[in-house]
């Protein structure tokens, strides 16, 4: 798949799944093209997709589905033309035929729009011209499946022609309607779908203040509002316990168990005389949310898409303490409250106020749109993908095989596909989980791609670590089993008879590996070879460290592509 990510992963799955469910009766050149409007209508507009709405196929003069909605306020009208294909890219003459597609429908006369064949396109202009007066949205959709290309000149050139064209033809035919025009990637399509996924999305929730006073302090600036609110213990551990993990999907991190400090938060608001000074000693629950409406008569918080971004540890200890009848009444506890709906201030929010325990660089972007998709896609194949520490494993009726970390995985892909087993090694969390490495590892691969590399690494360690080490090779399959995955790795993609990912994934899974155990061993030849050249030119005291070292990956770029 030509420049895959986990999301155009995790949005080609929903593809085929769709065509095994809806799609098989169509011939095979047709199932994906359908699959993907299907796919496409359905995360944008929440709908169902109808028969009646596609409109892809002879004679579409570039529209492939009309989704159109009337009521009371009037008429909502939501066109697409979707590129299913894993090789296209936006392109000027999509836009054109698209822009041509929308004359048919608004402007152009009946003499000319009658003599279409395309029924189902006809049908949708007669349709959106009855009661035309009353239009009052045209939200378009350019969907391509790569999408990569939103920012060439060309097309952005191209956009703002066909946009501004409908801007000012709607504002003179139709003065009170708004015109939109949208390019969508997959990766747009995924994160779309993960919002509308959010469990408390468009949720209300009302949480009781504290105190005489509505709010104890206020600021705000653009973009964003900050409170600062009084609630009582009791009130969030009814939170937790009537929610779940529903409070806590942009945490950065998950349950951390009963570390130290969670101890002393369960200990602080179960005693009689901690639990009064239980709001000096914590730092609080910090919450994002879109709005937060005070209702000074009932002192309630009228507080929408609630989310819980610091203080998880806090919450579930409260809710524990509750449920074991340890909670005191006279525990309150500070919220600190922001309204914004803009996720780069809601990542700093959350770096910045998560102090109590170490966040790590991994725990950041946990939340990222690419690490959703590689859990879901794990998923998919019965692995557990640990995006946030401490997160909730799934139930053992799942079937899952294997549980890995995102550190784990993030260092085999760095390893294997880029090639840099010491730097993987050294673990240096900060530096890969950073930039340009983050990007190089989860933005610019295929879930199927880093599933491979993974199950490969793991491999390689527990061959390693399931022997007693006698001598000098035991001691490299202990030591550098990133290396030789690093090394089976280049051979498995470059000599006779290569395995592609999903042959490597299969023949672990199936313990049909003896293609990998002739490269195995292969591997260990040369990192001995490369051992003894070093040990001759200086005393070797620890292979461990010997392959953390930078430069052992020139040797072997060296000895196994002269």
């Amino acid at each position: 798949m030509k420049n895959s990510t986990p999301q155009k992963s995790a949005i080609n799955s929903k593809i085929e799944d769709l065509i095994q469910d809806k799609y098989t009766y169509l011939n095979e050149r047709l199932r994906r093209g359908m699959a993907f409007v299907d796919l496409a209508t359905s995360i944008i507009c929440d709908y169902a997709t109808q028969s009646e709405d596609i409109t892809d196929g002879n004679d579409d003069k570039g529209i492939d589905s009309i989704f159109i909605v009337s009521n009371e306020q009037g008429k909502f009208i939501n066109i697409f033309n979707c590129k299913s294909s894993e090789s296209d890219d936006f392109s000027e003459k999509d836009l054109s035929d698209f822009k041509e597609g929308l004359q048919y429908l608004f402007e152009k006369n009946k003499e000319e729009y009658i003599e279409l064949e395309n029924k189902n396109l006809l049908t949708k202009i007669e349709n959106i011209r009855e009661d035309k007066e009353s239009i009052q949205e045209v939200n378009c959709f350019y969907c391509v499946f790569q999408g990569d290309d939103k920012t060439d000149k060309k097309i952005v050139r191209k956009i703002k022609e066909v946009e501004n064209y409908f801007v000012a033809y709607f504002k003179s035919i139709y003065p009170y309607s708004q015109f939109s025009l949208k390019l969508i990637s997959s990766e747009d399509l995924y994160s779309i779908d993960i919002k509308r996924k959010q469990n408390l999305k468009d949720e209300t929730i009302e949480l009781a203040y504290f105190g005489d006073k509505t709010i104890s302090s206020e600021i705000e600036i653009e973009k964003i509002k900050g409170r600062l609110a009084t609630a009582r213990g009791q009130d969030i551990a009814n939170l937790v316990k009537k929610y779940g993990d529903a409070l806590f999907e942009k945490n950065v991190r998950g349950w951390m168990s009963f570390r130290k400090y969670n101890k002393d938060i369960l200990e602080s608001c179960s005693s009689e005389d901690d639990s009064e000074l239980f709001w000096f000693l914590n730092n609080g629950l910090t919450i994002v949310c879109e709005s937060c409406i005070p209702d000074p008569d009932k002192k309630m918080l009228k507080i929408k898409n609630l989310q819980i971004i610091n203080g998880q540890q806090t919450s579930i200890v409260l809710e524990k303490a509750s449920n074991n009848n340890k909670l005191k009444r006279a525990t309150k506890i500070l919220l600190k409250i922001y309204e914004t709906t803009d996720s780069e201030i809601i990542i700093k929010v959350a770096k910045a106020t998560n102090s109590q325990l170490v966040v790590k660089s991994r725990d950041l972007v946990s939340n990222n749109s690419e690490q959703i998709a590689l859990q879901n896609e794990f998923l998919r194949k019965s692995y557990f993908y640990e995006r946030q520490r401490g997160e909730k494993k799934p139930s053992k009726k799942k079937n899952v095989k294997i549980f890995f970390n995102n550190f784990f995985v993030a260092q085999s892909v760095l390893a294997t596909v880029i090639a840099k087993p010491s730097l993987a090694k050294k673990k240096q969390e900060d530096k890969i989980f950073g930039e340009p490495i983050y990007s190089k590892i989860f933005k610019k691969r295929s879930s199927i791609e880093i599933l491979a590399a993974t199950l490969l690494c793991d491999f390689c360690f527990k061959k390693g670590t399931k022997i007693e080490r006698k001598n000098e090779i035991d001691e490299i399959k202990y030591f550098a089993y990133f290396h030789i995955a690093r090394i089976i790795w280049f051979y498995v993609k470059s000599e006779k008879n290569a395995l592609d990912n999903k042959e490597i994934i299969k023949s672990i899974e199936n313990n049909e590996t003896k293609i990998i155990e002739v490269m195995y061993k292969k591997s260990v030849i040369v990192l001995k070879k490369i051992f003894d050249e070093y040990n001759k030119k200086e005393k070797i005291f620890s292979i461990g460290h010997l392959f953390s070292r930078l430069d052992i990956e020139n040797d072997i770029n060296k000895k196994i592509n002269p």
